[in-house]
């Protein structure tokens, strides 16, 4: 208890100062500085733990907490030197504020319900909750890519005095994903809430808000994409920092921006290299004159933003890169994802483009011009690679998350463009996918089809293809069978120290692995392949959920022992 309050305290105190950080003259707008201020905390979380693991300082709330003295102290002497940054505010921020936290009320009662169960589709999530679990227990980072998990572990920490169990901890996992979908909005608001200057920008910002945060960021967090949740809303992040950096060359953007692109370094390796290239390319045109003063300062200024990240990234990103391309394949490795070509595109790219144009030619907005060149460019090549099958489908899609947040934000520069001139345009680019997803919340195409089943060809999923899926796996996908819940609790109560295996689908079995500390389990196999694993691992408990594996097997594994536990879900035997 005493180790949360400290660290509750010294949280507090930090997020304060981060607030009355001064970065700019003029105004900030409250969330814009809210959201600086919590993405400043989780990255020198990042920053902190790199430089403490170096000497082998366990990771606690005590170490973490200590750690923020620096931030504290460099925050205070430069108020005292120039005073703190002043705030303004609009009734217009109430809007997203009040609607955002209705809808998440709303999807967090239906989906999660109140007391947080489990519901995440992909068996990711379990992993994820693995890895932060291990930095919870043992002091230190669970692998390379620890952006996430760091975060997550400080948060099961402080909450420890109170929700001590697995089961708990898991709790505060989905509580931390839920944070995420709101960092997604949050960073995202603050970094067109500058632009926004009239009503219309107003109206136009929030639906786009909304429409954005409902497409792929709510798709990899229900499938618990931790890690490449967390590398998204750093893009936004670093978008948000460099633009303001490139306007204002201050040291405390330069500061900021160092902690956003290590963040990014340990939280996800696949896009580290578009990212830092996208950035390089954009100080590079800002400053760029053909004179040798000039291009020595420039340089000079590249290595002062890239040097530390990179030093430090690369200690601990040097073991991921390295599994990356000796793990079996790698990046041809397929997995299960969201798969959609283009169609979730359609209706954004003719704004866009227009965005586009207006940010390269009228306003030069180097930052997000150099992000969508050199995204989509990286998009083509890795299209490329797919097709020559040197990159999984799989990996392919993992870029269409960023291109989700930059053709927004292209889409809202476009408005910014044709506002004046056409907004005809604007309001019917916007009206389509809105009718479109009506359509299928309201099952206004089901409804036809049960007159008539030969009227409709073509369905408006298809060109809001993401929002249907999102709706579909949230209508329709099960809760985690709290029956399952009840066995791992029984696991944990009575076998805790025991070896245990358990026998399932891949979902189950990876949260079985999770809660209960087992590192083990079969999901796919034939019976004979079955039979070998379980005379390999010579286990003393078998957890037999009910699953396929068990329909195919029932014979063997009913002879396998006697069974100590069961419910409707499935039961454990002891097989020595």
């Amino acid at each position: 208890m005493i180790k949360s309050v400290f660290y509750a305290v010294m949280l507090l105190l930090f997020f304060i100062c981060a607030l009355l950080w001064k970065r700019k003259e003029t105004k900030i707008n409250i969330i814009e500085n809210i959201a600086i201020a919590i993405m400043t905390i989780l990255c020198w979380n990042a920053f902190a733990t790199g430089i403490i693991q170096l000497f082998s300082i366990k990771i606690s709330l005590i170490t973490i907490g200590l750690t923020y003295f620096i931030p504290i102290l460099y925050i205070l002497f430069t108020i005292k030197k120039k005073g703190i940054q002043h705030n303004s505010y609009s009734l217009w921020d109430i809007v997203p504020i009040v609607i955002g936290g209705i809808l998440l009320f709303h999807y967090i009662k239906n989906y999660f319900g109140l007391d947080l169960q489990l519901h995440f589709i992909a068996s990711d999530a379990a992993r994820h909750l693995d890895f932060a679990l291990t930095t919870v227990n043992s002091g230190d980072i669970a692998l390379n890519m620890y952006f996430h998990s760091l975060n997550d572990s400080l948060a099961m920490l402080f909450f420890n005095p109170f929700i001590s169990t697995v089961m708990g901890q898991a709790k505060v996992f989905t509580l931390m994903s839920l944070f995420d979908l709101v960092l997604f909005g949050l960073v995202f608001y603050a970094i067109i809430r500058p632009l926004m200057k009239s009503t219309l920008d107003y109206i136009i910002g929030n639906i786009l808000l909304f429409m954005y945060v409902c497409g792929y960021p709510l798709y990899v967090m229900q499938f618990g994409f931790s890690y490449y949740v967390s590398a998204i809303i750093l893009i936004e992040f670093i978008i948000l920092i460099a633009t303001r950096y490139l306007n204002d060359s201050s040291l405390n953007w330069l500061i900021l921006l160092n902690l956003a692109l290590y963040s990014i370094f340990v939280c996800y390796t696949f896009l580290i290299p578009v990212t830092y290239l996208s950035l390089f390319i954009a100080v590079l045109w800002k400053r760029f004159k053909p004179t040798s003063k000039v291009l020595l300062k420039t340089a000079l200024e590249e290595i002062k933003i890239f040097i530390i990240p990179c030093i430090l990234g690369l200690y601990y990103s040097y073991k991921n890169l390295s599994e990356l391309s000796s793990s079996g394949g790698g990046i041809t490795n397929e997995g299960g994802s969201y798969f959609d070509l283009f169609s979730n595109f359609i209706w954004l790219l003719p704004i866009a483009f227009v965005g586009l144009t207006f940010c390269l030619k009228k306003i030069k907005h180097y930052v997000l011009s150099s992000f969508i060149i050199t995204n989509v460019l990286f998009t083509l090549f890795i299209f490329i690679l797919c097709m020559k099958g040197k990159m999984s489908a799989y990996y392919y899609y993992k870029e269409y998350n960023v291109l989700w947040l930059l053709a927004f934000l292209a889409f809202f520069y476009g408005v910014l463009e044709l506002e004046k001139h056409r907004l005809d345009l604007i309001c019917i680019s916007i009206a389509i996918p809105i009718a479109l997803i009506s359509m299928v919340v309201f099952r206004i195409e089901d409804r036809i089809t049960e007159h008539n089943p030969n009227i409709m060809n073509i369905s408006a999923k298809n060109f809001v293809n993401i929002y249907a899926f999102n709706y579909n796996y949230y209508k329709n996908f099960p809760m985690f069978n709290p029956l399952y819940i009840d066995l791992m609790n029984y696991a944990n109560e009575n076998i805790s120290d025991s070896k245990k295996i358990a026998v399932g689908d891949e979902v189950t079995n990876a949260w079985f692995q999770t809660l209960t500390n087992s590192k083990k389990s079969f999901a796919y196999g034939t019976h004979e392949d079955l039979v070998k694993f379980i005379s390999e691992e010579n286990p003393d408990y078998i957890c037999i959920f009910a699953s396929e594996r068990y329909n195919e097997n029932k014979e063997y594994l009913d002879s396998l022992g006697k069974c100590i536990y069961k419910n409707e879900g499935g039961f454990i035997i002891k097989t020595k």
